[in-house]
């Protein structure tokens, strides 16, 4: 039914009338400047038309801003006309429906694919899994020397050489009072003890190993905090004095020296079942498309509806499939290969096997994280006197 504007002055033609033009003209005008007016206010709102007596249409205006026609037509005619012209589109509107039905079921195959896992992956760290690295011990080896993005001085580490640290620190359960900003407050943060209190710096092409000076340091676990809400592991020790070797260009400045590696609890709730169904999935849509494209093919016909169907499902098919890939990215990250892991002596949690290096650099009252390098980690057992 056409849209129906109620307006104040009605139209007054009737057939057989003489019509005076220019009357005509002023009232198309008066028309045209109240429908105008009246848009803003009706604007989607749309009544259905009804198509009664002579009184009602005698006050009824033309849905469009067009000249009305002099001559009335009368309502048997506005519904013939009606129904002729939805006859003449009714060809077109079922071919929309039927690619409107095609474009449904695509709709409804990715809607699945997003919904194969209603289950969150990312959870909360259950009562616990915070302290799985209490009373742990670790040896670390960091690994100093330019590394891509450090906002090191220009000269620093430029040779290429590089500084090997190892020392072997505890996770120890206790309270951290001391306030640091890298651990994000005091709540969870914990005393992170550094074994005999040194480290051992590698020997080098002019000189020997030695052990430095190190201070106690803390620890803590900052969940959600990695990538796609991971869960990470900060820890940081002190150096008395800077470290380097005899004419190198590398060194290690004296003060705290922050790490940050992944915390991957061993919990049983692996995600590696979801790894094998989703690239199960991306098989099964690989195969689907190969057997599309050859269909599309074997369709000698230059246009037709099963042609457009298949392009639509292979359009449909390359969305499903970048899914797949991201949903499979994502769940590496959220589930790394045991290959990129180092696991704790009861394998009951994991480390990521490297991690970053750096130390803060003070700029009046600001303060900058620059990269030192990378580190690595392995769990061990305490020494016999650290067990007493």
């Amino acid at each position: 039914s056409p849209w129906v504007y109620q307006t104040a002055t009605p139209l007054s033609y009737i057939e057989g009338d003489d019509i005076d033009v220019e009357a005509m003209r002023r009232e198309i005008s008066a028309l045209r400047e109240e429908a105008k007016n009246r848009i803003d206010a009706l604007g989607n709102k749309m009544d259905s038309a009804s198509f009664g007596s002579d009184d009602i249409v005698n006050n009824e205006a033309s849905s469009t801003i067009l000249p009305p026609s002099p001559i009335r037509k009368t309502a048997e005619q506005r519904r013939r006309e009606t129904a002729e012209s939805m006859a003449a589109s009714a060809p077109l509107l079922d071919q929309k429906s039927e690619e409107d039905r095609f474009m449904d079921e695509a709709i409804e195959r990715r809607r699945i694919i997003d919904n194969a896992f209603t289950e969150s992956d990312v959870t909360l760290l259950k009562d616990g899994e915070l302290s799985l690295l209490d009373n742990t011990h670790w040896r670390v080896m960091l690994n100093i020397g330019r590394e891509p993005g450090t906002w090191m001085p220009k000269t620093w580490g430029v040779s290429g050489e590089r500084l090997l640290l190892n020392l072997e620190v505890e996770f120890t359960p206790k309270q951290l009072f001391d306030k640091e900003i890298f651990l994000n407050g005091l709540g969870g943060s914990k005393v992170l003890r550094v074994v005999n209190n040194e480290l051992t710096l590698g020997p080098s092409m002019t000189e020997g190993s030695r052990n430095v000076r190190v201070k106690d340091g803390g620890w803590k676990i900052c969940v959600g905090e990695g990538p796609m809400g991971t869960d990470i592991l900060r820890f940081y020790v002190e150096l008395e004095k800077e470290v380097r070797h005899q004419g190198g260009d590398v060194y290690c400045p004296a003060g705290r020296i922050y790490c940050t590696c992944g915390y991957f609890p061993q919990n049983g709730t692996s995600l590696s079942n979801k790894r094998m169904v989703l690239r199960k999935k991306q098989n099964e849509l690989e195969k689907k498309e190969q057997g599309l494209w050859e269909a599309l093919d074997a369709d000698e016909s230059l246009f037709g509806l099963n042609k457009l169907k298949i392009r639509t499902e292979l359009f449909q098919l390359g969305l499903d499939a970048s899914k797949l890939n991201e949903q499979l990215k994502e769940n590496m990250v959220r589930d790394p290969e045991k290959s990129m892991l180092r696991m704790s002596r009861k394998r009951d949690v994991a480390l990521t096997r490297e991690g970053g290096v750096c130390c803060k650099v003070t700029k009046g009252v600001a303060y900058e994280y620059h990269i030192l390098g990378i580190f690595g980690l392995a769990s061990v057992e305490p020494k016999a006197e650290e067990k007493r």
